[in-house]
C-alpha cells in the first residue's frame, strides 16, 4: 500500500484516475435531493477561506503494474460530482482530462469530450435554454448517448449544478484517498496508512463483510448503490458526509443480530459454585465478525435501511400525529449531525427499533393503524420502568412487542393476555382506553392529545384515579391497590365521561404550578402532619398523593386557580386571626409560604428549636416576628440533606405583610 495520500483533486489526478467497468453508473443525477444536499455544503463552505470541508475518504489501486493508471473504488459518486463542479467552475480543465469514466463506452467518451470543451463554449450556445439542452445542440453531443443512464444522470447533474453554482465559486475542499498496490490488498483497507489513522466503522466492516463472499459484487452494489443513496437522503441539510448516520447504522444492525441470533458472551464469576447465566453481547464488536453471521448481518443491513427511509419520508406525519418524546430522536437519530455513537437507552433502543421491524418491507405512506401501533409502543415501554434494569428486559420487551406489529386489527389488541417485559397495569390501561375509543371518538382525540404530552407519558392511571376517588381515602385506596384496572374497569368506563375533559385540563394546571401552591396541603393533617418532634412531613413520603388530592379539591370546587387559593386561605386566615404571633409550626409555616419564602412541593419540613440547637445564630430567631420562635429547614425526602434554613432575614411587621390576607 502506497504512503502516498491525496487530498485534493489536483493531486488526485497527477496521475490517471479510471472508474472501471466493475462500478456501477453515476446516478446522484437523479436524485435531486442527494445531489442538491452535497452541492450546498460544497459551496457553503466556498467562501470561507479559514475553513475547510472534509467530503470523506476514496480509495483506489493500481489497474496496471507497467502504467500509473489508478481506479477508483470507493467514492465514485462524489468524485464525479466534484469533476462535474470542476469542469462548470472552469476550473483547470488539463488536469480534469485525466479523468476517465470507464463504466461503458458511451459514458466514457461523453465524458472525454466534454472535460475538453470550456463551459463558457457551452453557455453562449441558445440563451434560454437548459444547460443539459445547450450540451446537446452542441457539436461535440453525439445522439447515441442519450440511453446511456450515466451520461443521462450527469446531464441532470449539470442542469442542477447550473442553478446552484451559478457566480459562485469552490475552495477549501479536501477528501483522503488511499493508493494501493493492486485490488488483492483489500484487508488493508482497514488503516488507511503507517501513521495508524482509522477508517470510519463503515468503511471498514464493507471490507470485511464482503471481501470473502461468493456474490462480493451483489453486495458491493446494494453498499454504493443503494444503502449509500438512502442514507445520503436522510442527512440532515448541514451533514456533508453519511459517516455518522452509518455508524449508527452498524450499532442498530450489531444489536438486532445479537438479538436474533441469541449472541452471548460467558460470564466467568462464581457465585456459590455455580456458573452465573451468560450475559448478552451488546460489546459484541463487528469488526471480528465470525463468517456464519456475515451474510446476515448483510440481510439486516438490508432491511434496517430502507426502514429507516420509510421512517424517514414519514416522520412529519408520526411527529404531527403523537409528537412525544422520543418521536423527537427521529430528527437526531436520522440527520447523523453529530458525532456521539447513537447508543440509545434501553427503552429508547426497544421504541426505536420496535418501529424499525414495523416499518420493515413497507414502502407506502404510513397507515393510521402503524400509528397506532406506534402509540402502543410508546406508552407500554415509557410505563415500564424495567426495561431499563437489565438488557434482558430489554431484549424481552422488544421481542414483546412483535406481536403488536402483527395486528391484523385493533380489536385484536384486547385478546392479547400478556406481554412478557411489558408493564401488564399499562397492558390493562391500554386496553380500557381502547374500549372507551370504541364508545366515542370525541375522548379517543382528548386521551391522545393529553397523553402525548410529557406529564402524563401515555400513562393516565392518575386521571382515572381522580374519576373514581372523592376524598383522600379514595386516593389512597386507588393509588395502592393491586390489579386497579382489572377490578374497576366497568366502573371507570361508566364515569369517564362525566367532566374528564376539565379534569384533564386542571391536572395539567396544578402540575405546571405545584411549585407555588403546595402550601395549599399544609393544612390537611391527611396530607402534611407535625409528628410532635422536629418534622413537618408529607404522609407516605408520597407527592404524588398529595399532588392528586389537591388537584381533585381544586376540580371539585368548580373555581379558578385564583378563587381556589383564595378558598383555602380564607380557613387558614381565620386560625390565624384568633392569636398572630403565638400559632403553631404549622400556621407558622403557612405564613412563609404566603410571604413567598418557601416555594416548595416536595419537602419535609426540619423544625429547628433554639434549645436543642444552640450552635444556630441567633438572627434565626431574633428576626423571627412569632412570639414562639421556629425555624424550618427544608429536606428532600429522596435524598439525605437539606437546604439553608428558611427564616427572616430582616424586622417584619406581620401585620403590614398579611394585611391583604387579614
Amino acid at each position: 500500500m502506497s504512503n502516498n495520500i491525496k487530498n485534493n483533486l489536483e493531486n488526485l489526478l497527477e496521475n490517471e484516475l479510471s472508474i472501471p467497468e466493475i462500478q456501477r453508473d453515476y446516478v446522484w443525477g437523479n436524485n435531486e435531493i442527494v445531489l442538491r444536499r452535497f452541492l450546498k455544503n460544497v459551496l457553503k463552505y466556498s467562501n470561507d477561506k479559514s475553513d475547510s470541508l472534509d467530503i470523506g475518504f476514496f480509495y483506489t489501486y493500481k489497474l496496471y503494474k507497467e502504467n500509473d493508471i489508478y481506479a477508483l473504488i470507493d467514492g465514485q459518486q462524489r468524485i464525479t460530482t466534484m469533476i462535474l463542479l470542476y469542469w462548470y467552475l472552469g476550473i483547470r480543465n488539463e488536469y480534469l482530462n485525466k479523468f476517465k469514466f470507464e463504466v461503458r463506452e458511451h459514458s466514457r467518451s461523453f465524458v472525454e469530450k466534454l472535460l475538453k470543451v470550456h463551459v463558457n463554449d457551452i453557455k453562449k450556445i441558445t440563451i434560454g435554454k437548459k444547460l443539459s439542452e445547450k450540451i446537446k445542440e452542441h457539436q461535440l453531443y453525439v445522439s447515441i448517448w442519450d440511453n446511456d443512464p450515466s451520461v443521462k444522470s450527469m446531464l441532470n447533474a449539470l442542469d442542477i449544478i447550473d442553478s446552484e453554482a451559478n457566480g459562485k465559486n469552490i475552495k477549501n475542499v479536501k477528501f483522503i484517498c488511499i493508493e494501493h498496490g493492486d485490488r488483492s490488498v483489500e484487508r488493508e483497507y482497514i488503516f488507511l496508512n503507517s501513521r495508524g489513522v482509522n477508517l470510519t466503522k463503515s468503511e471498514q466492516l464493507k471490507a470485511i463483510l464482503i471481501e470473502d463472499l461468493s456474490d462480493k459484487e451483489y453486495w458491493l452494489e446494494r453498499w454504493e448503490k443503494y444503502w449509500q443513496d438512502i442514507l445520503w437522503e436522510c442527512k440532515g441539510d448541514n451533514v456533508y458526509n453519511t459517516d455518522n448516520i452509518w455508524n449508527a447504522v452498524l450499532y442498530w444492525a450489531r444489536d438486532i443480530l445479537v438479538i436474533e441470533k441469541n449472541i452471548y458472551k460467558p460470564n466467568l464469576e462464581k457465585e456459590n459454585n455455580k456458573s452465573k447465566k451468560e450475559e448478552i453481547d451488546f460489546d459484541f464488536d463487528l469488526i471480528s465478525i465470525k463468517y456464519e453471521y456475515k451474510n446476515y448481518l448483510l440481510r439486516i443491513l438490508d432491511w434496517i435501511i430502507p426502514a429507516l427511509k420509510f421512517i424517514n419520508s414519514n416522520k412529519i406525519q408520526i411527529k404531527n400525529h403523537y409528537e412525544a418524546e422520543y418521536i423527537n430522536y427521529l430528527d437526531w437519530i436520522l440527520t447523523g449531525d453529530t458525532e456521539e455513537n447513537y447508543d440509545l437507552g434501553r427503552k429508547d433502543k426497544v421504541l426505536f427499533y420496535s418501529s424499525l421491524y414495523l416499518c420493515k418491507n413497507k414502502n407506502d405512506i404510513i397507515s393510521a393503524f402503524d400509528l397506532e401501533k406506534i402509540r402502543l409502543f410508546r406508552n407500554l415501554v415509557f410505563n415500564t420502568d424495567s426495561i431499563d434494569d437489565t438488557s434482558k428486559n430489554a431484549v424481552n420487551a422488544l421481542k414483546s412487542l412483535q406481536e403488536i406489529i402483527e395486528l391484523q386489527d385493533i380489536n385484536e389488541f384486547n385478546s392479547i393476555k400478556k406481554l412478557s417485559g411489558i408493564n401488564q397495569e399499562q397492558l390493562l390501561e391500554e386496553k380500557l382506553k381502547l374500549n372507551i375509543f370504541v364508545n366515542d371518538n370525541k375522548y379517543e382525540d382528548i386521551i391522545k392529545e393529553y397523553e402525548k404530552l410529557s406529564l402524563f407519558q401515555g400513562k393516565l392511571k392518575n386521571i382515572f384515579i381522580l374519576l373514581l376517588s372523592s376524598n383522600f381515602t379514595d386516593i389512597h385506596k386507588y393509588h395502592y391497590e393491586k390489579d386497579f384496572f382489572i377490578k374497576n374497569n366497568d366502573s371507570l368506563l361508566k364515569c369517564f365521561y362525566d367532566g374528564v375533559e376539565d379534569l384533564f385540563k386542571k391536572y395539567k394546571e396544578t402540575d405546571n404550578i405545584k411549585n407555588k401552591i403546595w402550601g395549599e396541603l399544609l393544612l390537611y393533617n391527611d396530607i402534611y402532619r407535625y409528628n410532635g418532634w422536629d418534622r413537618i412531613k408529607l404522609i407516605n413520603n408520597d407527592e404524588t398523593l398529595g399532588l392528586l388530592f389537591l388537584i381533585l379539591q381544586y376540580h371539585k370546587s368548580k373555581l379558578s386557580m385564583e378563587d381556589f387559593k383564595l378558598y383555602h386561605r380564607k380557613k387558614a386566615i381565620e386560625k390565624i386571626k384568633e392569636n398572630l404571633r403565638s400559632i403553631n409550626c404549622e400556621l407558622q409555616l403557612y405564613i412563609l409560604y404566603l410571604l413567598g419564602k418557601c416555594n416548595f412541593y416536595n419537602k419535609n419540613f426540619g423544625v429547628l428549636y433554639k434549645e436543642k440547637d444552640t450552635d444556630l445564630d441567633k438572627e434565626y430567631y431574633n428576626n423571627s416576628p412569632f412570639d414562639t420562635k421556629f425555624v424550618f429547614q427544608p429536606y428532600r425526602y429522596r435524598w439525605v440533606g437539606g437546604q439553608d434554613p428558611i427564616f427572616f432575614n430582616e424586622k417584619v411587621n406581620l401585620e403590614k405583610k398579611l394585611e391583604k390576607y387579614l
